[in-house]
């Protein structure tokens, strides 16, 4: 909540804003309506001058009511989506492009090139991910956490001064299973908005009645600062 709370910062400093007169009646409109706190309206952009009928737009409440509904969420399916290496698996026997997997951990077992290894401590995690490095000709790693969600957990690892950062990251390492993807190098022209992390496109679909695929939306992702994902939560 604090988080959505802080958005209220965006609002106070947009100049595109509409009259104080119509956003106040639109907040209460929007409270009696949504029956909920008025915080996507501010999140949501719909005090904007180009915003015409704020009841085309779902409140955080609605979104879920459809994203977690029991009608559209197969749990058979979403365990095979929300699991990353299984999802990398899907995309890599179907022929879809996805990052390259180079090794990957469940918790002190790692594996790479389909052997695996129990890891226990510093030195031996150090000696991995250096053969790894070696072997692979690379000088970058990105760690995702298998079940994470939001851009949470992932990091950068580097070859240079490897041994610092593991020391850092030890623990964390040895106690959650991750991902160890290739470091993908983005159009330099998007690099000029942000270089820090990898900007991707979120494609919004739905199945109609007669169970075709339509596209909703696209929309282009950014990354803000220093953060190495897109992720809203990040």
């Amino acid at each position: 909540m604090f988080k959505r709370i802080k958005n209220l910062r965006v609002f106070l400093n947009d100049s595109d804003k509409k009259n104080m007169f119509k956003i106040i009646k639109e907040v209460i409109q929007f409270t009696f309506v949504k029956k909920a706190i008025p915080t996507d309206y501010f999140r949501k952009y719909l005090y904007r001058n180009d915003v015409f009928n704020i009841k085309n737009y779902l409140s955080y409440k609605e979104y879920n009511g459809i994203l977690l509904s029991n009608k559209i969420v197969f749990h058979e399916v979403s365990a095979l989506l929300e699991n990353k290496l299984c999802f990398h698996l899907i995309c890599e026997k179907h022929g879809i492009n996805t990052p390259q997997l180079i090794s990957y951990n469940f918790k002190n077992m790692f594996y790479y090139n389909n052997r695996p290894i129990i890891l226990q401590n510093l030195n031996q995690l150090s000696t991995f991910f250096e053969n790894v490095f070696t072997t692979e000709k690379i000088n970058i790693l990105f760690l995702k956490p298998v079940d994470g969600i939001g851009g949470k957990g992932c990091f950068l690892l580097y070859k240079d001064n490897l041994k610092k950062q593991l020391l850092e990251r030890e623990q964390q390492l040895l106690n959650t299973s991750f991902l160890h993807e290739e470091y993908i190098v983005q159009h330099a022209n998007i690099n000029t908005i942000h270089a820090n992390s990898i900007n991707t496109l979120r494609i919004v679909t739905s199945i109609d009645n007669k169970h075709e695929i339509q596209v909703v939306s696209v929309l282009m992702r950014f990354g803000v600062g220093k953060s190495i994902t897109d992720n809203t939560h990040t």
